[in-house]
């Protein structure tokens, strides 16, 4: 029972830690749609579609999905996943930025 709740534990700290990086790159996506009058791009638009596995989007706020709380080994992979994501989301974000920069 202990090594479960420790590994559901760690899961949702990896949870909070992928939730923190993904606030931060969608604050900046949307900073930098404003901020060049940009439309939304289709290629990131994408990748924010396969978060939609991970995180619940309803009125420009978003909650990361716990589907797999009573499962800490999936729990784990679900938010292994959702990084994976995330860093490919944020680098898709650098990337745009670094084309408007000038």
């Amino acid at each position: 029972m202990t090594d479960y709740i420790h590994d559901t534990i760690e899961a949702l700290q990896d949870g909070i830690s992928v939730s923190r990086a993904f606030e931060q790159a969608l604050n900046e996506y949307h900073e930098l749609l404003a901020s060049k009058s940009l439309p939304t791009q289709e290629s990131i638009d994408e990748i924010l579609e396969e978060l939609e596995d991970y995180f619940e989007f309803e009125d420009n706020f978003y909650s990361l999905k716990l589907d797999n709380i009573d499962c800490p080994d999936f729990l784990s992979r679900d938010m292994s996943c959702a990084k994976d994501l995330v860093d490919k989301f944020y680098k898709a974000v650098s990337a745009l930025s670094e084309q408007h920069c000038v």
